[in-house]
């Protein structure tokens, strides 16, 4: 969707320790929810290439949608999926879990 209908963005930092099995397993996991009328209009992962924060972070799991709302009943449809209580294990295997949280864009310049 376009960059100003999706302020909102969730997001999961991680340490992944075999990026080769955990990027499928995010891939997956995000297009296996996608028929569901509470998921995210945009989702991704990024990999931290300079720094980590001195917590160990090398990855960071996002997902995009309007507004905080939104962003709530994304938590509520994920923890209460099947296909979450799949990969969650599968993913604990290769990642380890650092933080989580919400980001708020107030402001978007140049969003094109």
């Amino acid at each position: 969707g376009e960059t100003t209908d999706n302020r909102v963005s969730l997001r999961w930092s991680l340490e992944v320790t075999d990026p080769g099995k955990f990027v499928p397993l995010w891939k997956n996991f995000s297009k296996s929810i996608e028929k569901y009328d509470w998921s995210s209009n945009a989702y991704g992962l990024q990999s931290h290439i300079l720094g980590n924060n001195g917590n160990g972070i090398t990855h960071e799991a996002w997902i995009a949608v309007a507004d905080q709302q939104a962003a709530l009943a994304f938590l509520d449809g994920m923890h209460a999926s099947k296909e979450f209580a799949e990969y969650a294990p599968k993913a604990e295997k290769v990642s380890t879990f650092k933080r989580s949280y919400m980001e708020v864009s107030l402001n978007m310049f140049n969003p094109d």
